[in-house]
C-alpha cells in the first residue's frame, strides 16, 4: 500500500530530520495560486499597476510579462480604484480613503486630509488635478497641493473620467453627471439615457461611453444626448486602445467595437466578472474577477493569462498528502499542486456548489460544499485530481475534518445545525449529532470531537467542553489534545478533553496544527508557531512569513496558506529537528516496536513504533497475569513511525507487558514502573 503523510490534524508522526541553519532559513511564496481579483488598473509610462480586491498592488515593468509586489496590503476592505497623476500613483480603498506612492510603489502613505468618504469607488486624474468618487458624500477634488475638496455631493458614485477641463460621474441610480469647467460646477446629461445605473465611464474628448446595468450608451456630444448599443450586458469596464473600444460585462465578457462604440462584437469570454480594462504601450489588460489580469497583445483580438507574479490570493483551507497540495481560497476556488507549490491547477469546475472546507484523511482527500441551503461532501483518492460525490444534504457543509477513517461534516440548513460521520472514509453516512455547531472534528482516544463538544458514546450523546471560545481546529501532539480557538489561542488536554490548560500562545486565532517528529506547528494571524516540549511554550518560525490562516505539510516541505498573500513554504530540513541515535526512515520499510523511554519510570513513558502500510494498530498494555490494564492506540493509522505517552499514575509499582499489533505483526516489550 502506497505510504502517506500525516496532515493538517492528527496524532505525532515522527520524521526523523536535521536542520540546516534554521536561523538564516526562511519562508518562500509559491508561484501560486494565482488569480487574484483585479479591480483597477493604472498606467505610468512603461508601468502598469493593479489593485486587487484583497487590499495587494501589483507592478508590471515588461508589458504585464510578470508582476512584483508593489504594495503587499494596503487594507483587508480591499483596492477599489487607481490613477496616475505625473509619476505619483493613487490608490483608492474600500474603507480607508486614498493611499499615495511618489517612487513607484515602494513607499505609500495616507492621503485623506479633507476627505469625508473613506469608500472611494472611483479615481480619475486631470492633469494636475485629481477627482475622488465615494459611496455617500459624491465627489472630492485635489489640485495638486493641500487637501481635498468637496465639490458634488451624490451618492454611490461608481465612476469618473477626464478629458481637458471636461469631467463625468457616473452615480448608480443617479445617471451621468457633467462638469465642464474641471469640476467647479455640474449638471445631470441623462437625456436619451436608457438606465441610470452606471458602473463605468470613458472618454476620449469627443465620444464618452458609459456602461449601465443595461449596457453601453454612447454620445458624441459631450454627453447631451445618449445613444443605445448593441451591448445590452451590465458592463463594468470600458476603455479606448488604439483606434478601438472594448468593454467589459458582469458577465465575464470583453466586447469589442471598430466604429466609435456603435456595434460591439464579444472577443473574450471567461465567465467571470471583469472589473477593469486598460490600455498600456502596446498591450490591453483585463482585470478578472478571481483570474487576475489577462492581457491582449493585437487590440483585444486575442487574450491571454498574464499572472506570472500574481499569487495574493487568501487561503483559507489547505491539505496535504504525500506531494500533492490542495488549497481553498477565500473566492471558495480549488487549486491543486503537484510539484510543492511551483505550479498551480484549478479544480473548481468539478466541485459545486462552493467549497467550504478541505481534510486530508487516509489516503483521501475531501472537499466539503455549502450554498444556500443545500451541499455535501467531495473525495478524491487519486491525490486531487478528480473528485467525485460521496455526499448530498439539503443542508450546507460549512467544515470537513476528522481522522483517518472517519469523517465528518458540519451542516447547516433549515432545521439548525447538523453533524454527519462517516466510519470507511466517506463510503457511509449517518447523522451523528443535531444542533451542533462545529468547525474542527477528530478522533482522540475513541473519543469524538466537534467543534466544542465532545462524545463518549460514539455520537449518541454530547458533553460540552469547557473552552473560552469556538473550536477552529484540533491537533493531536504525543498523546496531547491540543484546540485552537477562535480568539483565545491555543489550548491542551492531558484528560482526553476533560479540562483544558491555556498554553500563552501569543494569538488570539489558532486556525491548525501540524505534528511532525517531535515539534508542533500552530498557524495563526501573527504567522507559525513551533513548541517542541509538548506546548510549554512556543516559538515563532516566521523568517519571511507575516501571517496564516491554514497549515499543512507533505513529505517535503510545510505549507502556510496566508491573507492576501497566496501560499508559502518552507522545506521540512529547515525547521523539524529531530536527531536520534538510530537512523529511522519517515516511511519505515519494516515493523518494529521500540523499548519504552524511560525504563523504569514514573509517572510517563514515551512508547515509539513503526508501521510501513496504513492499517489497523493495536497497542496494549498488560499485568503479568495478562489482564488488560490499558489502551493506547485502536484504530486505523496510516505508515509512519509513532509515540505514544504511557500514563500509569493509576497502576501500582511493577512489570508490565505493552504488545503492539498491525496486520500480521504482532511484538511485545516489558516496562518498569517505579513508584
Amino acid at each position: 500500500m502506497k505510504p502517506r503523510a500525516r496532515v493538517f490534524r492528527g496524532v505525532t508522526l515522527l520524521y526523523v530530520l536535521l536542520a540546516s541553519n534554521i536561523s538564516q532559513s526562511q519562508w518562500v511564496q509559491t508561484s501560486g495560486p494565482t488569480g487574484s481579483t483585479v479591480t483597477a488598473f493604472a498606467v505610468i509610462g512603461n508601468r502598469i499597476f493593479a489593485g486587487t480586491e484583497s487590499g495587494s498592488v501589483f507592478r508590471s515593468t515588461d508589458g504585464g510579462a510578470s508582476w512584483s509586489l508593489a504594495a503587499i496590503s494596503l487594507t483587508s476592505l480591499g483596492v477599489r480604484s487607481l490613477t496616475a497623476s505625473d509619476t505619483m500613483l493613487f490608490a483608492g480603498t474600500g474603507g480607508i480613503g486614498v493611499f499615495r506612492t511618489v517612487d513607484y510603489g515602494i513607499g505609500w502613505t495616507p492621503f485623506n486630509g479633507g476627505l469625508m468618504d473613506m469608500e472611494v469607488n472611483a479615481l480619475a486624474s486631470n492633469g494636475a488635478t485629481l477627482f475622488a468618487g465615494t459611496r455617500t458624500r459624491g465627489v472630492f477634488r485635489w489640485m495638486g497641493s493641500g487637501n481635498w475638496s468637496f465639490v458634488f455631493p451624490a451618492s454611490n458614485v461608481r465612476a469618473l473620467a477626464a478629458f481637458g477641463n471636461e469631467v463625468f460621474v457616473g452615480a448608480y441610480g443617479l445617471g451621468v453627471f457633467r462638469s465642464v469647467d474641471n469640476g467647479t460646477s455640474w449638471a445631470a446629461v441623462n437625456t436619451g439615457l436608457g438606465a441610470l445605473s452606471v458602473q463605468a465611464a470613458a472618454t476620449d474628448g469627443s465620444l464618452v461611453l458609459v456602461g449601465t446595468g443595461n449596457g453601453v450608451f454612447r454620445s458624441t456630444n459631450h454627453g447631451a444626448n445618449w445613444v443605445s448599443t448593441n451591448l445590452t450586458s451590465s458592463t463594468f469596464a470600458l476603455v479606448f486602445a488604439d483606434g478601438v473600444l472594448l468593454a467589459g460585462t458582469s458577465a465575464g465578457r470583453i466586447y469589442r467595437s471598430t466604429d466609435a462604440g456603435a456595434t460591439w462584437n464579444v472577443v473574450f469570454d471567461i465567465g467571470r466578472q471583469i472589473n477593469a480594462l486598460a490600455a498600456g504601450g502596446t498591450n490591453v489588460f483585463a482585470g478578472i474577477a478571481e483570474n487576475g489580469v489577462f492581457r491582449s497583445s493585437n487590440n483585444g483580438i486575442n487574450w491571454h493569462n498574464a499572472n506570472n507574479g500574481i499569487a495574493n490570493t487568501s487561503i483559507i483551507y489547505m491539505a496535504a498528502l504525500d506531494t500533492t497540495v490542495v488549497c481553498i481560497s477565500s473566492q471558495s476556488r480549488v487549486f491543486r499542486s503537484s510539484d510543492n507549490g511551483a505550479t498551480w491547477f484549478e479544480r473548481s469546475s468539478e466541485i459545486t456548489p462552493y467549497a467550504s472546507g478541505i481534510a486530508a484523511l487516509g489516503s483521501s482527500f475531501f472537499i466539503g460544499t455549502s450554498f444556500d441551503l443545500y451541499g455535501g461532501v467531495y473525495r478524491s483518492n487519486n491525490d486531487g485530481q478528480s473528485w467525485i460525490s460521496v455526499l448530498s444534504l439539503n443542508a450546507g457543509v460549512y467544515s470537513i475534518g476528522g481522522r483517518d477513517q472517519n469523517v465528518f461534516a458540519g451542516t447547516s440548513g433549515l432545521g439548525g445545525y447538523g453533524l454527519y460521520r462517516s466510519t470507511n472514509g466517506g463510503g457511509a453516512w449517518s447523522l451523528a449529532g443535531s444542533n451542533l455547531s462545529a468547525r474542527a472534528f477528530t478522533v482522540f482516544d475513541s473519543i469524538l470531537f466537534a467543534g466544542n463538544y465532545r462524545s463518549t458514546d460514539n455520537g449518541i450523546t454530547w458533553m460540552t467542553l469547557s473552552l473560552p471560545s469556538q473550536v477552529l481546529a484540533y491537533g493531536i501532539h504525543s498523546s496531547i489534545l491540543f484546540a485552537g480557538t477562535e480568539n483565545s489561542g491555543a489550548l491542551l488536554s492531558t484528560d482526553r478533553g476533560v479540562t483544558w490548560t491555556n498554553v500563552g500562545f501569543q494569538s488570539n486565532s489558532v486556525g491548525g496544527f501540524v505534528s511532525l517528529g517531535r515539534s508542533l506547528f500552530a498557524a495563526a494571524l501573527g504567522g507559525v508557531h513551533r513548541t517542541t516540549n509538548n506546548g510549554v511554550s512556543w516559538t515563532p518560525v516566521n523568517e519571511g512569513l507575516s501571517n496564516a490562516f491554514s497549515i499543512a505539510a507533505n513529505r517535503t516541505h510545510l505549507f502556510a496558506g496566508t491573507s492576501a498573500r497566496g501560499v508559502w513554504r518552507r522545506p521540512l530540513s529547515q525547521i523539524v529537528v529531530d536527531v536520534e541515535s538510530e537512523n529511522v526512515s519517515r516511511f519505515p520499510s519494516d515493523y518494529s516496536l521500540k523499548q519504552n523511554y524511560p525504563n523504569p519510570f514514573n509517572p510517563t513513558t514515551t512508547i515509539r513504533f513503526h508501521i510501513p502500510e496504513a492499517g489497523k494498530v493495536s497497542l496494549k498494555i498488560y499485568d503479568l497475569l495478562g489482564c488488560e490494564v490499558g489502551t493506547l492506540v485502536n484504530e486505523a493509522r496510516n505508515a509512519g513511525s509513532y509515540d505514544e505517552v504511557f500514563g500509569a499514575s493509576q497502576l501500582a509499582s511493577g512489570v508490565y507487558i505493552y504488545k503492539l499489533t498491525s496486520g500480521n505483526f504482532s511484538a511485545s516489550k516489558k516496562l518498569l514502573v517505579v513508584k
